[in-house]
């Protein structure tokens, strides 16, 4: 009514205005807190230094999570449940770090490096600087220990919410860059668990996908058997590959794949959709703004079309 007063039209025109934009996702009608743990014992954390600092942080993240669809409290439900994510990356090259810091400070607090992804590279060396999470000064120090250091200064959400350690994940999602982790990835299809698989560079290119739920979209060995029918020579290249050290990423594609895969990574953990099940992303070093996508059926051949 008082729309209509001010604006000297009818009330029903305001109603039916009103009606097309819930329709169509445009009114956030609920109010949903900013869940954020307490440092003292009082409950409202209003005059919170520590609070009002992260309501700053969190505006860019929910110009985003907005206008994801049946979303009606501007995102806020949707940012604070990434917290509930539990996302483990095992990789070793540059994308595998800058996405363990873009993930962090995207809302995902349960990011982790595997313990094991730097096997032969414990500390940081001189081709781990990417313009980004680690710098000059790091050289030398220890990789997972650093990271650890840094993932306090990044994280989005505090990194200590004992709340979050007491949940179970709603997504638990693992992350396989560049070769060497075939055994772990039959692990994770044992297991039923959800899994991305970004492959080494390929010349001036690199693949990224799929994202594999197990029984339901292709895996690694359906997109093995797939390139092996198309291509005779594809079981040697992948020997090759894997035999040979695999060549460092430039920065700029570093960012740019990490950016990538960190936006599909967020879109799943929010909606449970992703452009990268069943199919791969090929980005060429030298045309990043035309990726080619490349979509994979469940081989007939493959076991895990039997499950």
């Amino acid at each position: 009514q008082e729309i209509a007063k001010a604006l000297a039209i009818d009330s029903d025109i305001v109603c039916q205005v009103i009606g097309q934009l819930l329709s169509a996702g445009l009114i956030d009608y609920l109010i949903t807190q900013i869940v954020a743990p307490g440092r003292f014992k009082e409950q409202d954390q209003s005059a919170d230094a520590g609070y009002i600092q992260l309501q700053s942080k969190i505006t860019p993240e929910l110009s985003a999570t907005t206008w994801i669809a049946g979303v009606n409290d501007g995102g806020v439900a949707i940012l604070t449940n990434r917290r509930l994510a539990l996302i483990e990356i095992s990789g070793e090259n540059r994308v595998a770090t800058q996405l363990y810091g873009l993930l962090l400070a995207s809302g995902v607090t349960q990011t982790k490096m595997a313990s094991a992804s730097r096997r032969d590279r414990a500390r940081i060396g001189n081709q781990d600087m990417c313009a980004g999470l680690l710098t000059i000064s790091d050289v030398g120090s220890n990789f997972q220990h650093t990271l650890e250091e840094k993932a306090r200064e990044l994280a989005l959400f505090p990194s200590k919410d004992k709340s979050v350690a007491d949940e179970i994940p709603e997504v638990f999602l693992k992350i396989f860059i560049g070769n060497g982790h075939e055994a772990l990835i039959a692990q994770s299809m044992s297991e039923d668990e959800i899994h991305l698989i970004v492959a080494a560079p390929d010349g001036p290119s690199i693949d990224v996908g799929p994202l594999v739920i197990p029984g339901k979209s292709a895996c690694s060995r359906c997109v093995t058997l797939a390139r092996s029918d198309q291509h005779q020579l594809s079981r040697e290249i992948d020997l090759y590959k894997s035999t040979h050290t695999e060549l460092e990423i430039p920065v700029s594609v570093a960012h740019h794949v990490a950016a990538q895969i960190a936006s599909e990574i967020l879109r799943y953990v929010d909606t449970k959709k992703s452009a990268l099940i069943s199919t791969r992303i090929r980005t060429n070093y030298l045309d990043v703004c035309n990726p080619q996508h490349i979509r994979f059926a469940r081989h007939p051949l493959c076991g895990c079309s039997w499950r």
